[in-house]
């Protein structure tokens, strides 16, 4: 307080002010700043702990179809059929099946290596050859719709009697000791030995040639009809390609955004999107977060990644069968906190130019309000100095300067008429006069002394009361704002929510339609292959009447020479006489029947022309039915294609919806926390008004007493 006591008003008011607004313009940079910083991670954070649970919900569906195929192929009777003409055809081939089958399929094979699945027939006239032109390209068509990389048919000794692709592992025996460790030796034994339903999973390994992609294997158990006997294995390898397609896809994630598998022994099952390279069963990850996923644990956190990069990762299990794998995203933390970095710059260069402004500011108000302070100590001092013409500004200003410039003039004139009195009296009282001019001197050094503090007093009062009332109104105004926002924030928040939910259900819906288009498209088929066969039976009903009719006219032939022949006996009857009358009575009865049978043959012939008719009437009403289911078919698939892209349209509605309710609470917290401060602000300002008000009483107080007691050393020396 002695040091501020030094200090010059001139001085001291400026950098009170600048001081002031610069630590306020500090506070709300810092806050502004920790406040996005919060907001940018808690923002990273759910997407990426939304974007993981998106990947894991496509993987989980991605390998739970395969299962489910597996176990619907497994239980069929045309997969259980086809396992066993093919070992059937297996057997014929005798002990150097092997080698046969290698060198017609493989080494003969007309296609190129990644095209030896279009080979349908050899020429080798075998049983193995008419089976596998039966269903390959059945199994090349479903191996292709499921995006496999092979189907193995197995039979219970590990032969392998079929695959699609024809790659080296085709009519290999898996029992043997290079490949029964191999995947797919591996899966077989684990199928071989399961239950019916079951379906066994083994992990991405190396697999094949160095050139291949590592690979997968999922199998199934062939049970006989009776499910009490195994009769073969059916197997699909998955490559990496597949599980890349899905991580890839669209991540969101920026520039250094990442989504990878890892396995328990540390190596990537997939490749990263950021790597030039392979990474799958070559880069190790080794951290925190590939434990925790491991441990059945979900969660967020900061780590370095294998590159030793600084990120921000999310991780969580995925159990594929037995097999847990772990599944990260990660981003780096430089990207996710850039944005503070403008955020921070903009503050710094604002609180610089809060700062100039400030400073010019309180140079601004302590020159005004220490300019008529000096100017008034000027006067003050040329009164105390018998400068009575010393002119006084007239003001009708009522502030503390104001009255302070009234009292130096009431002061002036008081001066002058006790100048006048003195000289009156100057000659009759000298005593007086010398002790009168004593006083009037030390009660000059009083009130030049005892004014500069009330001036000074009442001048800051003034001031910290107009501070203290724009601070009140700005305060206000920040409150009833903050209310304003937090309430629309909140009303925004539950539409979000609302919208949210409405997107939920509406992709429930259109997954239901999926299944039910797809149930339509199958009844839809079915039902074209009903029409074909029923419209090849109508042809074959066309053939047959047409066969009829050919029969019933040679029969109506038949009919009139039979009639032409009896009437030609019964008039050589007449010509002989007596002797022809029995003759001519046979005659008679032959003409008969043959004209009865050219009657039944007419009959026939309308039915059967009647038949041919409504026969050709069936076939144009089967033709028609077949147009029409296949144009059912076509509608169908434009309906799915349709449905799947209203899905996805539905997810993004429902992730940004999520991603925008989170920021919103974030606005929130931040509103709320605006609120408080203003709260806070608003105590203060009242508690700075109260010692404005208590001062300014305080310095009236003063300024009575210093008048009271001027007034009675006045009447003492009067």
């Amino acid at each position: 307080m002695n040091i501020l006591a030094e200090v010059s008003l001139r001085r001291l008011i400026p950098a009170a002010i600048s001081i002031l607004a610069i630590l306020a313009a500090t506070a709300t940079a810092a806050s502004s700043y920790l406040i996005a910083r919060d907001a940018m991670n808690s923002g990273a954070t759910d997407k990426l702990s939304t974007l993981i649970s998106a990947r894991h919900s496509e993987l989980d569906s991605y390998f739970g179809s395969i299962k489910q195929d597996l176990v619907l192929q497994s239980s069929s009777p045309a997969l259980r059929q086809t396992v066993t003409l093919f070992g059937f055809a297996w057997s014929d081939l005798g002990e150097g099946g092997t080698e046969t089958l290698q060198n017609i399929y493989i080494e003969r094979n007309p296609y190129e290596v990644n095209q030896r699945d279009r080979f349908d027939q050899a020429s080798d006239g075998s049983t193995y050859s008419d089976i596998h032109l039966q269903y390959h390209p059945w199994m090349r068509q479903l191996r292709h719709e499921r995006s496999y990389a092979d189907i193995y048919l197995i039979n219970t000794r590990g032969n392998v009697l079929y695959s699609v692709s024809k790659a080296d592992d085709f009519a290999i025996n898996l029992t043997a000791s290079s490949y029964q460790n191999t995947g797919l030796g591996r899966v077989f034994t684990a199928a071989r030995n399961g239950a019916p339903g079951s379906v066994s999973f083994v992990d991405f390994t190396n697999y094949g040639s160095e050139s291949n992609p590592p690979s997968a294997f999922m199998a199934a158990p062939i049970y006989d009809a009776d499910e009490a006997t195994v009769i073969g294995v059916i197997a699909v390898r998955l490559s990496v390609e597949r599980i890349n397609n899905i991580l890839q896809r669209d991540q969101g994630l920026g520039k250094s955004g990442d989504i990878y598998l890892v396995g328990i022994d540390g190596l990537m099952r997939n490749d990263t999107q950021r790597m030039k390279t392979p990474t799958s069963l070559i880069r190790e990850v080794r951290a925190v977060p590939v434990d925790r996923a491991l441990a059945g644990q979900t969660g967020t956190m900061t780590v370095n990644n294998f590159a030793d990069e600084k990120v921000v990762a999310a991780y969580t299990p995925l159990d594929i069968g037995a097999t847990r794998l772990a599944l990260l995203a990660t981003v780096k933390v430089d990207e996710v906190f850039a944005p503070t970095r403008n955020i921070r710059d903009a503050s710094i260069l604002i609180l610089i130019v809060v700062a100039i402004i400030a400073a010019v500011t309180g140079w601004t108000i302590g020159r005004s309000i220490t300019r008529p302070l000096t100017e008034a100590v000027g006067m003050m001092e040329a009164l105390a100095r018998g400068k009575l013409d010393t002119v006084i500004p007239k003001t009708k200003s009522t502030n503390a300067i104001g009255r302070i410039m009234h009292t130096l003039s009431d002061f002036k004139q008081s001066l002058r008429e006790n100048d006048e009195l003195t000289r009156q009296r100057n000659s009759e009282n000298m005593q007086k006069l010398d002790r009168a001019k004593q006083t009037s001197h030390a009660i000059k050094i009083f009130r030049n002394r005892i004014n500069q503090v009330v001036d000074a007093l009442g001048k800051a009062s003034a001031s910290m009361n107009r501070t203290a009332i724009t601070m009140t109104d700005a305060v206000s105004d920040t409150t009833r704002l903050a209310k304003e926002v937090n309430v629309i924030v909140e009303h925004s928040a539950q539409k979000i929510h609302s919208v949210a939910s409405a997107a939920a259900q509406l992709s429930t819906s259109v997954n239901e339609i999926s299944s039910q288009v797809q149930t339509s498209s199958k009844i839809a088929n079915n039902a074209a292959k009903s029409t074909e066969h029923s419209n090849q039976l109508v042809q074959s009903l066309s053939e047959s009447t047409s066969k009829i009719g050919a029969v019933v006219a040679l029969i109506s032939d038949i009919a009139s020479q039979t009639n032409l022949l009896a009437l030609n006996a019964t008039i050589e009857a007449a010509r002989a006489g007596n002797a022809g009358k029995g003759f001519a009575v046979v005659a008679n009865e032959v003409k008969n029947l043959a004209s009865q049978t050219s009657k039944a043959t007419d009959e026939v012939r309308d039915q059967v022309l009647a038949i041919q008719s409504a026969t050709n009437e069936a076939v144009t009403a089967m033709q028609g039915i077949s147009n029409i289911i296949s144009r059912i078919n076509t509608v169908s698939g434009m309906v799915f294609d349709a449905v799947e892209q209203q899905s996805t349209a539905i997810e993004d509605i429902a992730s940004n919806a999520s991603d925008t309710a989170h920021d919103t609470q974030a606005v929130l917290v931040s509103i709320n926390g605006v609120h408080a401060a203003a709260g806070e602000s608003q105590t203060a300002t009242h508690d700075v008004t109260q010692a404005a008000q208590e001062l300014a009483i305080h310095a009236e107080s003063l300024k009575h007493e210093i008048d009271h007691f001027l007034s009675t050393i006045e009447d003492e020396v009067n």
